[in-house]
């Protein structure tokens, strides 16, 4: 699930990550200045954290949805200030498969829990570059 995704109310793709941070994915704040994908992609382990920097967003005239703010405050008051680790039951990581499987067509030979951690790094690259591919398009738009 998403906190905002770029359409006609938002500029930014905000999402959580189940390693436990937030992340603004090719962010407008830092991706003119940035030398790699990484560079571009904060990550925030504090949800308060993920506020002020949407704050800045819209400070710097971005869109940024009420929701987004809304919906983090609302995890604060139910979780906690700290993003904490996803670890997937067996239905989500069923669930990712069929996912994995519309995205890049071939199907993993084993379970997600089987693959290695190399194996899971190249594939959450071959993510980002298709995701920086998607808004590439719409960040030189809106410059």
């Amino acid at each position: 699930m998403s906190y905002c995704r770029p359409h006609e109310e938002s500029d930014l793709y905000v999402v959580p990550h189940c390693e436990g941070y937030i992340t603004c994915y090719v962010c407008r704040l830092l991706s003119r200045k940035a030398r790699s994908l990484k560079d571009c992609c904060p990550r925030f382990r504090k949800r308060t954290r993920v506020i002020k920097h949407l704050l800045a967003h819209r400070k710097a005239g971005h869109k940024v949805p009420d929701y987004a703010i809304k919906l983090l405050e609302e995890e604060i008051e139910r979780e906690g200030d700290t993003v904490k680790k996803h670890v997937p039951t067996k239905e989500q990581d069923a669930a990712t498969l069929r996912l994995l499987r519309e995205i890049f067509g071939d199907p993993p030979v084993r379970p997600l829990t089987k693959v290695s951690a190399t194996e899971l790094r190249k594939a959450g690259r071959k993510l980002s570059v298709a995701i920086t591919q998607l808004f590439l398009p719409h960040l030189k738009k809106t410059k």
